[in-house]
């Protein structure tokens, strides 16, 4: 058990999934972590313990109390079985690592793409998206700037008290001087206009993520696009379909230096995911591992 407990802590598995999520609880009220919770619950998967009910005993239990970092006899008990259930029932497993590879692939090609010094960041949609986003280019870009705009206000101004940002009464008043835009909708219609883009910003979308639906207009979508993959968006993206936008590159092309995109111009990148980003998302957590246990 232990042992396990070292292996994720090289990995800093548990506090990277939680970073993706936006926790509402008051702390003055809460005694479990998301990351104490999911580092609980992965060890117990890893143990054998893959029915959460299993944690109303394990939660008492000395060795995973001390492996959860715990004192065994006088620590207070680790998280039962209905908060676990309520975290679990949130996102999937699977769902926390596309959120992550999602943003995580925003970053890296926004960072080839858009202006060097930029500064300021508009977030429409404050969802899981609009977090892992703004959490992911954060590492990136020291923005002096965030402004954010949602359907709903009520996350749209939680979102702005979690990360320093200025709530924004309307899509327009968010992206009018924002140097990179990040659209994460389910919206059906165009939300963003290419009238209101700041010129040479860069624009990563990654919602509206069905053949039918949208979130730029067709104005936004003249501007110097790049996609993750030409087949994919062509089948899914409703905005590649219906705008007849041309495709300047795939990002795979843009990150191995194959193709340069200049950083004067606005750019758009269109995500709809791709399995390879999986796959890359697996190699480097494998390779994490392995670095760890050879140290």
């Amino acid at each position: 058990m232990l042992l396990l407990r070292e292996i994720e802590r090289g990995l800093n598995f548990a506090d990277t999934l939680a970073a993706c999520l936006h926790d509402k609880r008051d702390p003055l009220r809460t005694r479990h972590t998301y990351s104490s919770m999911i580092r609980s619950r992965v060890l117990a998967i890893a143990c054998g313990y893959e029915d959460c009910d299993d944690h109303d005993e394990l939660r008492h239990d000395p060795a995973f109390k001390m492996a959860c970092e715990r004192l065994p006899d006088t620590g207070h008990a680790l998280a039962s079985q209905p908060t676990l259930s309520r975290l679990e029932n949130t996102p999937s497993w699977r769902q926390l690592a596309r959120i992550m590879r999602t943003a995580a692939n925003s970053a890296a090609l926004t960072k080839l793409v858009a202006p060097g010094d930029s500064k300021s960041l508009a977030i429409i949609g404050a969802g899981v998206q609009g977090h892992a986003h703004m959490t992911a280019l954060s590492t990136v870009y020291e923005f002096e700037e965030i402004t954010v705009w949602s359907r709903t206000e009520d996350n749209a101004r939680a979102f702005a008290g979690a990360h320093g940002a200025r709530h924004a009464p309307t899509v327009e008043a968010a992206v009018r001087d924002a140097d990179i835009v990040v659209c994460s909708t389910n919206s059906r219609e165009p939300l963003l206009e290419g009238r209101w883009l700041k010129e040479g910003c860069h624009v990563n979308s990654v919602g509206s993520p069905r053949h039918d639906w949208r979130e730029l207009d067709d104005a936004v979508m003249a501007n110097t696009v790049i996609v993750d993959c030409r087949k994919s968006v062509l089948e899914e993206a409703g905005d590649i379909i219906h705008s007849g936008a041309t495709i300047h590159a795939e990002a795979g092309d843009v990150m191995s230096g194959k193709i340069h995109i200049d950083r004067n111009k606005t750019t758009v990148f269109k995500s709809v995911g791709i399995a390879v980003q999986d796959i890359a998302t697996a190699r480097m957590v494998y390779e994490r591992y392995r670095a760890n246990c050879q140290k």
